[in-house]
């Protein structure tokens, strides 16, 4: 399964997935029309249109291009973009904000720039899927999500080769913190399987979509402790994760 996330629907924890750099976001997503824009992953300042990090498929802007921005104060720094992606098409996208004077972007595991102004991050304290939630949230017209995963780390070349190319997040448990399959092996839920910062429904519930991208599970994913029933938990990876 996949999730659907339509107008006035996000997913959202109240919680920053990243409070430092380097951190890098994974997830792969469709969409109906290459028409609008869709914000695919959204972190910042739940309470300041002006603090945030944003990843956005932008069908409404010239070239059609997967675009990470990020915004502090007055400046809004569109500091990457993809090439263009395609409606009613699953793509993988990674986009890392390796320092403050770079951040990088790969659409299907080719990557395309790297962008040098200055920009810090701090203050952020939600972390939305589908929706840019900030003082003044934004909807846009439905984007399909699968497989998201935060990384305190910007993956190696290779491995944002095998992410696009349908490998788990779980094969790449270095510096992966958070973990959020939406679906697959996992069943029907929005869990942070790896770090415990746990979605919900903003708006509507999200419906559940039957054809997601093909993923590549390990047979074992070195998984010391399962979440079950929705009880305390953390996912223990021999070495990796303490």
């Amino acid at each position: 399964m996949a999730v659907r996330v339509s107008d006035n629907q996000a997913l959202y924890c109240e919680a920053a997935v990243a409070e430092s750099m380097p951190f890098a976001v994974g997830v792969w997503f469709r969409v109906k029309t290459i028409t609008s824009n869709h914000p695919l992953f959204w972190t910042g300042d739940k309470d300041d249109a002006n603090i945030w990090c944003d990843l956005e498929a932008r069908g409404g802007q010239t070239g059609d291009p997967v675009r990470l921005v990020q915004k502090w104060g007055a400046a809004n720094y569109r500091d990457a973009e993809s090439d263009a992606y395609s409606a009613q098409t699953w793509h993988h996208v990674v986009a890392a904000w390796a320092s403050t004077t770079s951040r990088l972007i790969w659409l299907d595991g080719v990557d395309t720039e790297d962008t040098t102004e200055s920009v810090e991050l701090a203050g952020y304290n939600r972390t939305a899927l589908g929706a840019l939630l900030d003082a003044s949230p934004n909807f846009e017209d439905w984007q399909e999500l699968a497989e998201a995963a935060v990384w305190h780390r910007v993956p190696e070349p290779w491995e944002i080769q095998a992410l696009a190319g349908g490998w788990s997040p779980l094969f790449f448990l270095d510096g992966l913190k958070h973990y959020y399959p939406l679906g697959g092996r996992f069943g029907q839920n929005y869990r942070d399987i790896i770090g415990g910062y746990d979605l919900a429904d903003w708006g509507d519930p999200v419906d559940w979509v039957a054809d997601p991208p093909g993923i590549v599970y390990p047979d074992d994913p070195l998984v010391g402790q399962y979440r079950v029933n929705g009880g305390p938990f953390r996912l223990a990876a021999a070495g990796f994760i303490s």
